[in-house]
């Protein structure tokens, strides 16, 4: 299990230190710096010692000078840290014109199979196997696109999963048919069908090196099914499958797991991916509100959020929040949150249940607008904006808080100022401001 991850220097990283918890969620904008974390993890793993550039087996993303931050040549630095193991990696420009090579690598490892790809780290590209007619046997284990799995799931199909799961898994499913029944096989189709709702079955190619895949009680071939449940299969396989190995706590890295799965299959991976992390750490780049947004209900103290974005001199920079930190859990929050998406409807939610708040507080039943815009007028944090409303007696109530404005803004979009005529308005900078200021005080 990686506790932490240090990079200084590579690709769009200047600096970053990472603490990771048992299940770890990366997400943000396009080209923000997400596979580029994947990426450092995956150099270590490769254990390249003898390697002169940054390509090894498993990862092929160029050269030293492809890799370095733009306008530097400082060296490219990345440690992983363990409980009691650390390693780093270290390719720096070679300036001794003797030796007959662009770069070197330097690597400092206490213990290097804490940090081996496919021993303590296992990675799901995602561009993984999708629908095929047969699977073959590979070099690795699963392998990174996924591809051996289908092998590993026939070759162990009858081995025993551990006493440690099958009573967290009796714990939890002890209504399941197979809450007596430890062979691996059976387990893999009991979290298939309870993601996907189809079990699925494995035979051997006579006198090759081949297996096929079929899916449901009719046997149907891949090919005549959803493409969901030929991405999917990889992971339940991998992640079941590191419970056969003698490794404690792996650490598995996944990207996009949510590819051609339906919003409520998302939402029991997750409660897959939930019951997985007492046995394995789980790191996911994601794309997907459900799969955070399940997250965060099914792992709340478990469970880190990293957002990348890009900062103005074009690093990359993380925002953290716990599943605990969510003040709602909603749709709304996860997307403002995650993807920085800001929407009046988030700012409606928020309004209503800071004014529940205040109520509660002042045993109200039901506040006014204006008893509710008076408090928030109190604090000093809150930004002001008049909104003017004519009453029927000709009278003019003035709401003075920026929230206040927002939301009689979106309650009534065609509402115009009695005194100018003008049309109210805000400005998405406005929205975002109120949204925040409404966090902060729930």
């Amino acid at each position: 299990m990686i506790k932490q991850l240090k990079i200084k220097n590579f690709k769009s990283i200047d600096k970053l230190d990472i603490k990771l918890n048992k299940l770890n969620i990366l997400c943000g904008e396009n080209a923000s710096g997400k596979t580029s974390i994947i990426h450092s993890i995956l150099l270590c793993s490769q254990n390249n010692i003898d390697g002169k550039d940054v390509d090894g087996e498993i990862i092929k993303i160029g050269n030293y000078e492809e890799l370095k931050n733009n306008n530097q040549n400082k060296e490219i630095r990345i440690s992983l840290y363990g409980y009691d193991a650390k390693k780093t990696i270290i390719y720096k420009r070679n300036n001794n014109p003797e030796l007959n090579q662009d770069n070197l690598l330097i690597v400092n490892a206490k213990n290097e199979k804490d940090f081996e790809f496919e021993k303590s780290i296992f990675y799901l590209s995602s561009i993984r196997t999708g629908v095929m007619d047969t699977y073959q046997k590979g070099n690795y284990l699963f392998g990174s696109d996924g591809a051996e799995t289908i092998s590993f799931l026939y070759n162990h199909q009858d081995d025993f999963l551990c006493p440690k799961y099958m009573n967290l898994f009796n714990n939890k499913y002890k209504n399941s048919t197979i809450s007596e029944n430890r062979k691996f096989i059976e387990h893999v189709r009991f979290w298939m069908e309870y993601i996907t709702k189809e079990n699925i079955s494995i035979t051997s190619v006579d006198r090759t090196n081949q297996y096929v895949l079929l899916y449901g009680n009719s046997r149907i071939r891949p090919i005549n099914t959803g493409s969901g449940y030929s991405f999917l299969l990889p992971i339940v396989i991998t992640c079941l499958g590191t419970m056969l190995l003698e490794e404690k706590n792996p650490t598995i890295i996944i990207e996009n797991p949510e590819i051609y799965l339906h919003p409520e299959a998302q939402k029991k991976l997750m409660k897959f991916f939930s019951f997985c992390k007492y046995f394995c750490q789980i790191i996911i780049e994601t794309h997907s509100e459900y799969v955070i947004k399940s997250a965060i209900e099914n792992n709340k103290k478990d469970t880190n959020i990293f957002v990348a974005k890009k900062n103005q001199n074009g690093y990359t920079e993380l925002s953290e929040f716990q599943g605990n930190e969510f003040k709602t859990s909603s749709y709304l929050e996860v997307i403002y949150r995650s993807f920085g998406i800001i929407t009046p409807e988030f700012h409606i939610l928020l309004y209503g249940l800071l004014q529940q708040k205040f109520n509660n507080l002042n045993h109200f039943f039901e506040s006014s607008i204006k008893q509710f815009d008076t408090y928030l007028n109190s604090l000093s944090n809150v930004k002001r904006k008049n909104w003017e409303h004519l009453n029927r007696d000709g009278s003019i109530t003035v709401y003075k808080t920026l929230p206040t404005f927002v939301r009689n803004k979106i309650d009534h979009p065609e509402a115009k100022n009695p005194t100018t005529g003008d049309n109210y308005g805000f400005t998405e900078d406005e929205l975002k401001k109120s949204i925040i200021f409404l966090l902060g005080e729930l």
